[in-house]
């Protein structure tokens, strides 16, 4: 009987940690999704502000953060559709880096 209720809070606290990866998982999904939409909706931001045409070199930083957005959040929905939770949340770290490094590159 103590066996039993002992294997029972150790389902509860194992399904408990799974269910937080879980949520981590999905809340890193959506916040590359919603930087991947700021980085698309700049482009319209920086036509309303500038009269004239844009250039490549003032569209291409937020092209080169919205490509690495993408590529991570579809990785990122590939592995939680294996319920890989842990490697979601490492690449939505590494996805947020590299969005970093580029803003850093660019100097934005």
């Amino acid at each position: 009987m103590i066996k039993k209720m002992t294997e029972n809070k150790d389902y509860t606290k194992e399904v408990t940690l799974k269910n937080r990866w879980l949520s981590g998982a999905r809340i890193s999904i959506v916040i590359v999704l919603f930087a991947l939409i700021r980085s698309l909706s700049e482009f319209f931001r920086l036509s309303y502000i500038h009269s004239n045409a844009l250039t490549i070199e003032q569209v291409k930083p937020f092209i080169t953060g919205s490509i690495v957005a993408a590529v991570g959040c579809l990785a990122m929905i590939l592995f939680s559709f294996y319920s890989k939770n842990k490697i979601v949340i490492t690449l939505f770290l590494l996805t947020i880096a590299s969005m970093l490094v580029v803003k850093s590159i660019y100097h934005l």
